[in-house]
This record gives C-alpha cells, sequence and structure tokens, in this order.
C-alpha cells in the first residue's frame, strides 16, 4: 500500500501516515489480473464497501467476496473522514422526495441501527475505533443555509420525530 502523491494540503491522513510507518515501507498490491471467480464483488475499499465485505463473510463465512480498489482502502473519501456515524434523519426531505414519505421513514428507521451496529462490530472484534456516541448537530452557518435546516426540522417534525 503506498499513499499516492498529492498536491500541498492533500495529504495523507495522519491515520494513513501512522500506518504505513508502523509496516515495513509501503506495499503496493498487483492489478487484478484475468478473472477473478466470486460469489460478490464488492467496488470500493471505502468504510462502506469494507463494511459490507466483512457483513457478508459474517453472515456466511464460505461465502467468497472480493473487494475491488483502484488505490488502496481508504484512500477515498472514508479515509478523510472525520470519524462521522450518522442516519439519514436530517435528509428526510430529499429522501422524501425520492421515496415517497414512507420509503423516507423506513430507510432513516434502518439508519437508526448503524451506530449501534458499529458498536456491537467493535465490541465483536475487540477494537478500539475511539467511538464517541454524541448525537449529531445540524447547524447553519449563513443565512443561505437556514432554508435546508427548517426544511429538515418541519420534515421530521411532521413525521412524528422532532
Amino acid at each position: 500500500m503506498q499513499a499516492p502523491s498529492v498536491l500541498p494540503g492533500l495529504e495523507p491522513p495522519w491515520w494513513l501516515r501512522e500506518a504505513l510507518a508502523l509496516e515495513d515501507g509501503p506495499h503496493e498490491s498487483p492489478p487484478l489480473a484475468g478473472e477473478l471467480e466470486v460469489d460478490v464483488a464488492v467496488v470500493g475499499g471505502g468504510y462502506t464497501g469494507l463494511w459490507t465485505a466483512l457483513a457478508l463473510r459474517e453472515r456466511d463465512p464460505e461465502r467468497r467476496v472480493a473487494v475491488l480498489e483502484a488505490e488502496f482502502c481508504g484512500a477515498g473519501p472514508s479515509g478523510r473522514n472525520g470519524g462521522f456515524v450518522h442516519g439519514y434523519w436530517s435528509y428526510l426531505p430529499t429522501l422524501q422526495e425520492l421515496f415517497g414519505t414512507e420509503g423516507a421513514l423506513a430507510l432513516c428507521r434502518a439508519g437508526d441501527r448503524i451506530v449501534p451496529s458499529v458498536r456491537a462490530f467493535l465490541e465483536r472484534r475487540g477494537e478500539d475505533a475511539w467511538l464517541h456516541e454524541g448525537g449529531m448537530l445540524k447547524v447553519s452557518t449563513t443565512p443561505g443555509q437556514d432554508a435546508s435546516v427548517e426544511r429538515a426540522v418541519a420534515a421530521a417534525r411532521a413525521a412524528g420525530r422532532p
């Protein structure tokens, strides 16, 4: 795994620099050559892709799962993430437009399981990922953002989830 060369200010995150320093040097994986026979191919080695691959194997250890990543796992937005893990309630108005009220509410309720699932996952494995549960606060920092926050609050209130 080798961190890509980047523009100043866009260096790899500290966790990646630290991980590479602990290894005996960066390792580059060869590109996939030929065919690969698997039950599931997960495209992308970010949080969602890796979580999906692990969940699939936990449900069926015999399942052949491959994670395909163009760079290295964690190289994309997941590697730059500030560690935010939350559901979908703040997106309720957009979800209602896309899926209707019942579909949006079902997705938001499913999203309520995200943090407990991450906590249980870490506990089962004895991992310390510095998970700190503290809720989510969506704020407006300029008058131009007020309508978005007010719309989200109104949608949640109308859905009985103020």
